[in-house]
C-alpha cells in the first residue's frame, strides 16, 4: 500500500511540474531516482524507528521494494502521461 500511494503521490508531483516547467520530465525523473536512493540508505540503519534492532536480511527486502516503487514513479508514470498526451491529440 505505501508503494502503490508513493507512486500516486509521485504522479501528483509531476502533474504539478508539467504545468509549470517546460523541464519537468528530466526533473522528475531525477528526483524520483534522487528519493529512491536516499530511501535506501534509511534501511540501512541498525535499529528500527521503535528502537528495535532490526531482523535478518531486512535490508535485503526492503531495498527492492524501495527501488522498485522509485523506477516505477519514475518510468511509468511520464509513459503514461505521455501516451495520454498522444491520444487526445
Amino acid at each position: 500500500v505505501a508503494s502503490v500511494l508513493s507512486v500516486l503521490l509521485a504522479a501528483g508531483v509531476y502533474l504539478l511540474l508539467s504545468r509549470g516547467l517546460a523541464i519537468a520530465t528530466p526533473l522528475y525523473v531525477i528526483g524520483c531516482l534522487t528519493t529512491a536512493a536516499v530511501s535506501c540508505v534509511a534501511t540501512l540503519t541498525p535499529v528500527l524507528p521503535d528502537g528495535n534492532p532490526v531482523p535478518p536480511g531486512f535490508p535485503l527486502l526492503t531495498i527492492p521494494m524501495h527501488l522498485i516503487a522509485g523506477l516505477m514513479a519514475a518510468v511509468v508514470v511520464p509513459a503514461v502521461v505521455l501516451v495520454g498526451v498522444k491520444r487526445s491529440r
